[in-house]
């Protein structure tokens, strides 16, 4: 397989070799090879396949693809540059004396499942992860406690202990740790991508592998919309990726105990808890905290950071609410309130204004769909979780309607429904889910008030009993009924731009959404621009008399 150049022109050279000695394309024929390894031909999509030789001049890949490998190499080498000398990749331990968990020899390891830790619901998984840390990471940080946990991993809070000034002053650090896989692993286990990539070198180097998240990171570096990564330790099974926390002021200055054990960490009243976008929504209540202005600032730098992906061909599959963060709250300016029907006419002069100067940052890159091509993007099938309900669209309610579907059990799986769709395109619907549950409290086409019955729109597959769980079953085809037949209901307090915004963006027909660019052409988003010009002249005008 190695020496078949077909596939040195969708992978890079190193990963063709990598794969090749792995599944010994050497000692079979092409097609013996295909019919074993068929699935690995899958990742001819995945950037962690590509991205070596998209950086590298004069490659096959970036022949091909010269607009990406300038916009990737751009990105690339001004995140190193701006480095130094720093490494990324830190961990310089070998495992069992032989070679450094980032090596290139180390991809051939496997690590076996009973070897990794995927049960988040065992009791000491968070002292395993800290147990695991790479010993010149806590050299380097000093632990504050968890900001949470999810699915895959734990996410601890830390400060530099170069770092001497009060503890309320310091630069604070998020370190998400989870556990690793190499590209044998990925290889043997049929993964969807594989998780690790080397880092490209313009002088000879050792190849440094760094987790898929980390990489995006280093490219997303010249957008304020994501953290900056600061390094990466991979230790053995495991690996924890440093980058810079987005908190608030009241995490800031929370007291905390580096010598705690991780249980008390573990207690609620000791959790270092971010301010996600759920935060500003009382999901039970179907209330929202956020007036327009504040809501038009978050969905403007959500889609903002959506383009920054996009520029590169990539596409964040996995946006919700708890996926972006949003800094102090306390960082906000009072001047009036807007009453007009457009955010563009200026405001009554005796309503408080909060216009927030807090910033929106989108995290948990894991779940990120890259394409080479247009039709990578293109796929047969459509994913429907039960827990992500909220983003249905008229064509896959159309399809979950019909007779076959009635007896499905969906519960926390993903099905996959054959139903074609566009990633980005299901990407941008999901996105105005998000925009209309900020100003309204509730999800589009979901019922306004409140019914302890029913629950939340995550609740439905789950009851006390049959009969209150068929009740929760016949609201939601209720609702994917007006999905698919009534027009959005949007609130009459709203601007006329964040409805004309909704309304093309929840058009019916997919072939009629608008695309990205036509977006951020629309007036709605980016008006906090034009506050903040406002409130400068108010001050302006107040200081001169």
């Amino acid at each position: 397989m190695a020496a078949d150049n077909t596939d040195q022109m969708f992978w890079s050279r190193e990963f063709a070799r990598l794969v090749g000695v792995l599944t010994n394309a050497h000692l079979v024929s092409a097609a013996e090879h295909g019919e074993i390894w068929g699935h690995i031909f899958d990742w001819k999509s995945s950037l962690a396949a590509l991205i070596h030789d998209l950086l590298q001049p004069e490659s096959l890949l970036a022949i091909e693809h010269p607009q990406l490998h300038e916009v990737l190499s751009r990105r690339y080498y001004a995140s190193m540059q701006a480095r130094g000398e720093t490494e990324v990749s830190k961990c310089t331990h070998k495992v069992d004396g032989q070679h450094r968990t980032d090596s290139y020899r180390y991809q051939q390891c496997i690590h076996d499942q009973h070897s990794t830790i995927h049960r988040q619901g065992e009791e000491n998984v968070p002292d395993t992860y800290r147990a695991s840390l790479c010993p010149k990471l806590l050299d380097e940080f000093v632990l504050r406690g968890i900001l949470g946990s999810g699915t895959f991993g734990v996410v601890f809070l830390a400060h530099k202990r170069s770092d001497t000034r009060p503890a309320a002053e310091q630069k604070l650090y998020a370190i998400k740790v989870e556990t690793l896989s190499t590209i044998n692993t990925d290889v043997r286990k049929r993964s969807l991508h594989p998780s690790v990539a080397p880092l490209y070198y313009q002088e000879p180097h050792d190849f440094r592998y760094i987790p898929m998240e980390a990489y995006l990171l280093l490219l997303m570096a010249g957008c304020k919309r994501f953290p900056m990564l600061d390094s990466v330790y991979s230790h053995g099974k495991y690996k924890a990726t440093v980058m810079e926390a987005t908190v608030r002021k009241e995490v800031r200055e929370k007291e905390y105990n580096p010598y705690s054990e991780t249980e008390d960490w573990c207690e609620n009243q000791n959790m270092f808890r971010p301010t996600s976008g759920s935060f500003r929504l009382d999901s039970k209540e179907k209330k929202t905290t956020l007036l327009e202005t504040e809501a038009c600032k978050i969905s403007t730098q959500l889609l903002e950071a959506t383009a920054y992906l996009y520029d590169i061909r990539l596409c964040h599959t996995d946006i919700s609410h708890v996926n972006y963060l949003l800094d102090d709250d306390s960082n906000v300016n009072s001047l009036l309130l807007p009453t007009s029907k457009s955010l563009q006419q200026p405001p009554e002069r005796n309503h408080p204004l909060t216009l927030p100067q807090k910033q929106t940052t989108l995290i948990d890159l894991g779940l990120i769909h890259f394409g080479l091509h247009d039709a990578d993007f293109q796929k047969s099938h459509t994913p429907y979780i039960a827990n992500y309900e909220k983003f249905m669209t008229p064509e896959l309610a159309t399809e979950l309607l019909k007779p076959e579907y009635n007896n499905t059990k969906f519960r926390s799986r993903t099905v996959q429904i054959p139903l074609r769709h566009d990633v980005r395109c299901l990407t941008l619907w999901q996105l105005g889910c998000i925009f209309y549950e900020l100003l309204h409290g509730f999800a589009p086409w979901e019922e306004p008030n409140p019914d302890p019955d029913i629950g939340r729109l995550v609740d439905w597959t789950r009851g006390q009993d049959a009969a209150q769980q068929a009740r929760r079953a016949r609201k939601i085809r209720q609702r994917r009924r007006r999905i698919i037949r009534e027009e959005l209901p949007v609130s009459d307090e709203l601007s006329q731009d964040f409805v004309d915004m909704l309304r093309v963006m929840f058009t019916k027909d997919p072939e009629e959404r608008p695309k990205l660019q036509e977006l951020l052409s629309m007036p709605w988003f980016g008006q906090t621009s034009y506050w903040e010009e406002w409130m400068a002249q108010e001050r302006r005008r107040k200081a001169a008399g």
